[in-house]
């Protein structure tokens, strides 16, 4: 900055009510569904960066988040901590040729009757007619926040399943 030059910053003092720590305490409160506290999903996606984004995002709902990268580590997952998900949330195609697809139908095998969700950038309409045989919604990349909400927040209204 040259001679002369000013800059300012206006702050509230410490104490004070604010709106900006009003504003804070709201989208805190709107962060979270109460609907979604201590429901429990299991994240399978291959993608680490949008496995930790989408962790984050539904960490940020209250859910807690079970993020794996294919099947052998949600398996064993789920049989470590000897729980059953409320919802799976799974990317169609994961690495090795292996498909969420086929990922949702062994846990429906295994567990039972669970909502599932796909996620893929891919749009055919195969994939469409897949998903609807084997009772799981299809929602398409980029993700759409709301739907993916939407899902989780139907999901949880199910009644509980058994343990794993």
């Amino acid at each position: 900055m040259g001679k002369g030059t000013c800059f300012a910053v206006e702050l509230p003092r410490s104490g004070e009510d604010s709106d900006v720590s009003k504003d804070r305490e709201d989208t805190a409160a709107e962060g979270s569904h109460s609907s979604l506290v201590n429901s429990i999903v299991l994240l399978v996606e291959n993608n680490e960066d949008l496995r930790t984004a989408l962790t984050i995002t539904l960490e940020n709902w209250g859910i807690s988040v079970l993020p794996c990268a294919n099947l052998a580590e949600a398996t064993d997952l789920l049989e470590e901590l000897d729980i059953a998900p409320d919802a799976i949330v799974a990317d169609y195609q994961l690495d090795d040729g292996e498909l969420g697809t086929d990922l949702i139908s062994h846990f429906k095998n295994t567990i039972g009757p669970i909502p599932s969700c796909i996620i893929t950038a891919d749009r055919k309409t195969s994939l469409n007619d897949l998903c609807r045989r084997i009772g799981a919604d299809l929602l398409h990349k980029p993700i759409n926040q709301d739907l993916l909400l939407q899902f989780l927040e139907q999901a949880v209204k199910q009644p509980p399943k058994t343990t794993f």
